[in-house]
């Protein structure tokens, strides 16, 4: 039972990724975290819906075990690990400034900036507007159009995260 709910968890995983990519590719999504926390969940329920309905005798040479819960189990696990090794995966790419630093490099003729050019508010601008979007649309941020303020989530964030980067002594940029 736990090579059956550990397939099926990392197949509806890989599911969850397809509908994720599909999801984002094909349509404009404004709030992305709820989003993938729903296509998440849908998974979620098809792991453990597939893994608690399948006959026991599936897989040949594989002895079922009387624990009719260890599928399911099992199942959420695989799911829980993938999901915590693929978001952080897909924010690093979707939110760093220094990937979309690097893209706008790579993006400039010659494949090259000066630093001048780099630190040009029509291009910081550009790469800091979707950022704070994204806050806005993830609650940590709310705005007038001219200013932001940070919301009771976003401030517990920036509190944990400042901690974190004092405690490693990350400084400014780090």
């Amino acid at each position: 039972m736990l090579l059956i709910g550990s397939l099926l968890g990392g197949l509806w995983f890989l599911l969850f990724v397809a509908a994720h990519v599909g999801t984002f590719a094909t349509r404009p999504i404004k709030n992305r975290s709820a989003v993938i926390l729903l296509l998440f969940g849908l998974a979620i329920l098809g792991a453990v819906l597939s893994s608690t309905f399948v006959p026991a005798d599936i897989i040949p040479g594989v002895e079922p075990t009387s624990h009719r819960a260890m599928s399911p189990l099992a199942a959420l696990l695989v799911m829980a690990c993938c999901f915590v090794l693929y978001m952080p995966f897909y924010y690093t790419i979707a939110t760093s400034l220094s990937v979309q630093t690097v893209i706008a490099i790579d993006d400039a003729p010659g494949h090259q900036m000066a630093l001048a050019a780099l630190a040009a508010p029509e291009v910081y601008e550009k790469i800091i507007a979707g950022r704070l979007v994204s806050m806005v649309q993830a609650s940590n941020l709310v705005s007038d159009g001219y200013r932001y303020r940070a919301t009771p989530k976003g401030q517990r964030t920036a509190r944990i995260f400042g901690t974190l980067k004092e405690v490693w002594r990350l400084g400014p940029g780090g």
